[in-house]
């Protein structure tokens, strides 16, 4: 058996393993080696990018479940189907205001889902935020006393412009 192999693009004898597999392949190997690959994908990515950005908004559809679940279990160690038990038992609304959700995603234009709070120390999730008060909490650094001293800056305030 042979141990290197001629490009059919740049021509260069090359080991098999500058090769990626295909198994449908008859020698289960591309033709063209890895870097001329490489290289004529970039060029067709920067030629095509209505295609490109149609085919990854078609598989975010196709595979949103998918991408989701993998997303929840890496970020705060949760399922999918965890997730949607919270969701549900928060009947879809916000546990700060009891709001549904309204930011959009800015491609999809989809209502984005709930965002999982959780203790960035401990890694503990307290329950699911719209993304106006996820953000708020967060940029009161998720502080009790400086969420108490904004309410009362806002009591001391009420009704005043």
């Amino acid at each position: 058996m042979a141990l290197t192999k001629k490009c059919c693009k740049c021509k260069e004898d090359k080991p098999l393993t500058a090769f990626y597999k295909r198994p449908k392949r008859k020698n289960s190997l591309s033709a063209a080696c890895s870097k001329c690959l490489c290289a004529y994908g970039k060029v067709w990515y920067r030629s095509n990018p209505e295609k490109v950005r149609a085919w990854r908004e078609r598989y975010k559809v196709e595979k949103r479940d998918a991408l989701d679940d993998h997303w929840y279990r890496t970020a705060y160690g949760i399922s999918l189907a965890e997730y949607n038990t919270m969701d549900e038992a928060q009947h879809g609304r916000c546990a700060i205001c009891g709001e549904p959700e309204t930011d959009t995603h800015s491609i999809t234009k989809r209502v984005k889902r709930l965002s999982v709070d959780h203790d960035s120390a401990t890694g503990a999730i307290r329950g699911l935020l719209c993304a106006k008060c996820n953000r708020g909490i967060g940029m009161l650094k998720h502080d009790v006393r400086v969420l108490r001293v904004a309410i009362a800056y806002l009591e001391r305030h009420n009704g005043t412009h």
